[in-house]
């Protein structure tokens, strides 16, 4: 915790005003000098630093979030979902969800009724996303989606930066937002997993769409097209 702290505190006393003034002073230096620089359409400091401020306060954001206490305060509300206890200590998790007690408590003394686990995948599932249990148990089924996405680990994060250093290179570092967002998402969760259920069972292709399936088969066609172009990432998996 004391590591994740200073980092988070390093990253979020970042001077972008003091790098964008050395920035500018720079340019200028360099035109001084009868250097060249590249066109204002290139290189536009002011919104780059704004759009900069906007990225480093969400990361702060998550950061602090990820390593909070309140992450731990909301695991417990797991334990009590499988075990049910009629005076369960709701404290903690109503202190996270900036809710009182009582309103914990009553919803409590109905959902501890519902038979089953409520502590496993699919119980949190139908907690989180069903309409009715949405109606009935506002504050439980919001804590239920709040530990479901909670980060198990860091992997998948290291992956994706690791993903877009390997599309984002000094040959092509000019790609917007959007196609960087559409080239990771085909880098990491590739095509269409193919169905293989057996012959005479009902297949998931024969009950989608027929615009569905034609979008399934574009996007199919134009992963396997840039999947053929020369990456170094694609290549080391080969040669393993």
């Amino acid at each position: 915790m004391a590591i994740a702290k200073a980092v988070t505190d390093q990253v979020s006393s970042l001077d972008l005003d003091k790098i964008h003034a050395l920035s500018t002073a720079t340019q200028q230096k360099i035109i001084a000098a009868g250097g060249k620089m590249v066109s204002d359409d290139d290189i536009i400091l002011p919104e780059q630093t704004m759009v900069a401020k906007k990225y480093i306060q969400t990361i702060v954001t998550n950061l602090r979030m990820r390593f909070s206490d309140a992450v731990s305060d909301l695991s417990i509300m797991q334990n009590i979902l499988h075990e049910k206890p009629a005076d369960a200590d709701f404290s903690k998790v109503a202190a996270v969800l900036k809710v009182s007690n009582d309103e914990l408590e009553l919803e409590w003394q109905i959902l501890r009724r519902i038979p089953g686990d409520l502590s496993c995948n699919a119980g949190m599932l139908d907690l989180a996303l069903s309409v009715d249990k949405q109606s009935m148990f506002p504050n439980f089924s919001a804590a239920s989606r709040k530990l479901l996405l909670l980060p198990i680990g860091t992997t998948t994060v290291e992956r994706s930066f690791s993903t877009m250093n390997r599309i984002m290179s000094s040959q092509r570092c000019r790609l917007n937002p959007d196609h960087i967002r559409q080239l990771m998402q085909l880098s990491i969760e590739g095509p269409a997993i193919p169905d293989f259920r057996p012959l005479g069972k009902e297949s998931v292709d024969q009950t989608e769409s027929h615009q569905d399936a034609n979008f399934r088969l574009l996007t199919d066609a134009a992963f396997e097209v840039w999947l053929s172009k020369p990456r170094r990432g694609v290549r080391n998996i080969i040669n393993m």
